[in-house]
């Protein structure tokens, strides 16, 4: 999603709305400790990987980013900026061990996403209100995938379902546009939707932008089947500022979220302590099959130098028991970043 562009206009349009709640806000200040706990973050420095290539355009807007196999597959919001024919969508992909042995300064070359092909008839005449693609998750070769759209002024969300195919050069990924089904959003505020999908069991997540107490206050994680047939919802405790992507869930059901603020954003989502400036960090949440929680551990603080400019993380993976990979969207530029797990929190 494309916030900074909108922010000040959208801000104009909802802080009416959003005043009356959010009148009781304090000034501007300091984040408050992360959570009920009162956990202080820890600060970890996000590792700037080289990238070139159409994907390291700030046009490319990676929304998501997923693994299959070894491969990183990268989804730009606006696929049909890519393709390689009239008519055609692009995706991308990044061989892992390329991207370790830049990690472990074993390779000096950037590194460059090939391009892949995102096999989906009529996706974009089909969706009314079409804004792109912003959220990926995958399990062995299927993908399913979350698509933005606005629909006279109001926001609402798509649910698909793909299949990658190995064996064709470049990579496709066939996804099946018979079979498109209605994200409902928990409230409407403009230029937000959902960002991210996590995959238990049998279930396919959906989590909304904004959670916050004074702009959602009943937070849910929305759940699908495995075939997109809609299966009601599931609590989430309440995150301030904006989830917009997360990592798959490990086997004692805890995964990670990007956690982003932008100042000019105060006024929208009516934080009850509005931070002084950017807020980028990574939460740990940790899913039960009954509820949403935070997981109790301490979160990532990724602004380590305050006078940095926001960045708007908007695509994360875990990369084994190292750490994880972010791609920024467009603000202030494509980013490709490795923020490793701090050393007590490796295995």
């Amino acid at each position: 999603m494309n916030v900074h562009a909108g922010q000040r206009f959208s801000a104009i349009l909802v802080g009416v709305l959003v005043a009356l709640v959010a009148a009781g806000c304090a000034p501007d200040r300091e984040p408050a400790d992360a959570g009920k706990a009162g956990l202080t973050p820890i600060p970890v420095e996000p590792r700037i990987l080289p990238l070139v290539g159409p994907a390291a355009t700030p046009e490319a807007e990676i929304s998501a980013i997923c693994w299959y196999g070894d491969l990183l597959v990268l989804v730009p919001q606006h696929p049909e900026k890519f393709g390689e024919k009239p008519g055609e969508l692009g995706l991308f992909v990044l061989d892992r061990a390329d991207i370790e042995a830049v990690i472990d300064n074993e390779r000096r070359e950037p590194l460059e996403p090939r391009p892949a092909i995102l096999d989906a008839p009529d996706l974009l005449t089909s969706l009314p209100g079409w804004d792109g693609l912003e959220a990926a998750a995958a399990d062995g070769d299927t993908v399913y995938l979350a698509v933005e759209a606005s629909v006279e002024g109001r926001m609402t969300g798509y649910l698909l379902r793909g299949i990658l195919e190995p064996m064709t050069q470049p990579l496709r990924l066939r996804v099946d546009t018979e079979r498109i089904t209605p994200i409902p959003v928990p409230t409407s505020i403009p230029n937000m939707s959902q960002e991210s999908l996590v995959l238990a069991p049998g279930r396919v997540g959906v989590l909304f932008e904004a959670n916050g107490v004074n702009v959602n206050p009943g937070a849910h994680m929305t759940v699908f089947d495995r075939n997109l047939e809609f299966r009601g919802s599931i609590p989430l405790e309440h995150v301030e500022y904006r989830i917009t992507d997360a990592s798959a869930i490990l086997a004692d059901g805890t995964f990670w979220v990007i956690n982003y603020y932008f100042p000019g954003e105060g006024s929208v989502l009516a934080p009850p302590d509005r931070p002084r400036g950017p807020v980028e960090q990574l939460l740990e949440l940790r899913f039960d099959g009954e509820r949403v929680v935070r997981s109790g551990r301490a979160p990532l603080d990724l602004r380590r130098d305050p006078d940095l400019p926001a960045r708007n993380w908007e695509a994360m993976v875990r990369l084994g028991d190292r750490g994880f990979l972010l791609m920024t969207d467009r603000y202030p530029t494509t980013l490709l970043a490795f923020v490793p797990l701090p050393d007590g929190d490796r295995p």
